[in-house]
């Protein structure tokens, strides 16, 4: 049986003595695309930074491909949310992909080979902007700005993505974007997970959901965990576009394409 691309077990934090995550039991299999949802302050995005060691947790352990993180950070892309980057540093986009190579140079002084250039190029034509390449980022739109850190990872050329609502603040046509390449990754067998808000479009994006409101109220496969009563269970109350949302998805429909 192949070793679970990510595994968390009791993974817990608090802030301020409130807690935040609570006992995180997770295995997402390699070569998925998984869609993690729940209501604001769920924790969505302290999991990733979890995941990533850019917060410590309390208690609980994370595995990767097997392993600890510091064994295989080269082999794990982080595409942040756009409100958590500099955007006046004054790097140009390609500057950013080429940023993505640096994971896999080895020893102090090494800089990106012609490799790692060819990586970085056929990353930014993947997003679609290989000619915004001498751009400056802050000159950017939201749309383009997502697709330059998308490429950053892609250059990277990991085996698991972690994405922080790379959907907010985007145009129409730079989500098609992100949506098609999310799962030409998928079927390349690649892991993806990738932190969502929208209900309408969830069972479309995603063949698997983790659903967290705090704790995990279900984790799986779309087809499974993409219920009524599981929506309130992470939602809380009954929200009126929650069994619509759940009986469109059961019958194979999805929201309105974006």
């Amino acid at each position: 049986m192949d070793t679970a691309a990510l595994e968390t077990h009791d993974l817990s934090l608090s802030y301020l003595g409130k807690p935040v995550l609570h006992g995180v039991d997770i295995e997402v299999p390699r070569g998925s695309l998984t869609g993690i949802m729940g209501p604001n302050g769920a924790g969505k995005s302290t999991l990733l930074k979890v995941i990533m060691g850019v917060i410590p947790a309390d208690n609980g352990w994370v595995k990767i491909l097997g392993k600890p993180l510091r064994a295989v950070t080269g082999r794990v892309g982080y595409v942040p949310q756009r409100e958590a980057v500099d955007w006046d540093f004054p790097v140009t986009v390609a500057d950013v992909a080429l940023m993505g190579t640096y994971a896999n140079i080895r020893g102090w002084f090494g800089r990106p080979g012609r490799a790692g250039r060819k990586r970085a190029i056929e990353a930014l034509e993947q997003t679609g902007i290989r000619e915004l390449a001498h751009r400056q980022i802050g000159e950017l739109s939201g749309g383009q700005q997502q697709r330059t850190f998308l490429a950053r990872a892609l250059a990277q050329d990991a085996e698991i993505y972690l994405m922080d609502e790379p959907f907010a603040g985007v145009d129409a046509a730079t989500e098609r974007a992100i949506v098609s390449l999310l799962g030409k990754m998928r079927d390349a067998g690649k892991t993806v997970l990738v932190v969502h808000h929208d209900l309408r479009t969830a069972a479309r994006y995603f063949d698997r959901l983790l659903l967290l409101n705090g704790r995990v109220v279900a984790h799986g496969p779309v087809a499974r965990v993409f219920r009524e009563d599981i929506l309130e269970q992470t939602y809380g109350g009954r929200l009126s576009l929650l069994g619509e949302i759940a009986a469109r998805a059961a019958r194979g429909e999805g929201g309105e394409q974006p």
